[in-house]
C-alpha cells in the first residue's frame, strides 16, 4: 500500500509539539532524583515523589499522543504507526523512537523546502511553502500575478496565479 502524502503545516506544528515533549520528558525523568537527594525521608518527600510519578505517566501519554499525531501528519501506514506507539510504551526506547520521529519530520520538511531550526519549522515559512498563492521568498500574496515576479522582492515565480472569479 502507497504512503499518503504528508500534510505538512499538522506536520510542522506536531513536530514543535515534539520537541517540546521530549525537553519535558527530559526534565521529568530527571525531577525524582532531585526531590530524593534534596528532601531528607519525611511525608513531604513522600507527597513529592507521587507528584512525580503523575508527572511521569502523563508525561508518558504526552509522548503517546504526540508521537502517534506526528506520524499520522507524516503519512505513516496504519500498522507502522502501531508498531511505534507499542515502542513509545518502553521507558527507555521511547526516547529514541521519538528522536527518530523528529528525524523524519525534520528531513520531510526539508524535502519540502522548509527551514528547520531547533525547535522545529516557523509557521510562516511553512505558509509560504505550501500555499501557492504566495511568494517563496517573502510571503506576498501573488493572485493576480502574470508578470512572473514578485512585486515585492523580485524573486522569479515559477507559476502565474489567477484571479478568483468575480460572483
Amino acid at each position: 500500500m502507497a504512503k499518503r502524502q504528508p500534510d505538512l503545516r499538522k506536520l510542522a506544528a506536531r513536530q514543535r509539539w515534539l520537541l517540546w515533549i521530549v525537553a519535558a520528558q527530559l526534565m521529568v525523568s530527571a525531577m525524582p532524583y532531585f526531590v530524593m537527594y534534596a528532601l531528607p525521608a519525611t511525608p513531604v518527600a513522600d507527597l513529592a515523589m507521587l507528584v512525580m510519578t503523575g508527572l511521569q505517566l502523563a508525561s508518558a501519554i504526552a509522548v503517546l499522543v504526540v508521537g502517534v499525531l506526528v506520524m499520522s501528519a507524516d503519512g505513516t501506514h496504519t500498522a507502522m504507526i502501531v508498531v511505534v506507539a507499542i515502542l513509545l510504551l518502553a521507558p527507555c526506547a521511547n526516547l529514541l523512537v521519538l528522536l527518530f520521529l523528529n528525524r523524519g519530520a525534520t528531513r520531510r520538511l526539508k524535502t519540502a523546502g522548509i527551514r528547520v531550526g531547533f525547535m522545529g519549522a516557523n509557521q510562516d515559512d511553512v505558509e509560504r511553502a505550501v500555499n501557492f498563492e504566495l511568494c517563496k521568498g517573502c510571503g506576498y500574496n501573488l493572485t493576480g500575478n502574470t508578470s512572473g515576479v514578485c512585486p515585492e522582492c523580485g524573486q522569479a515565480v515559477g507559476h502565474v496565479v489567477s484571479a478568483p472569479p468575480v460572483v
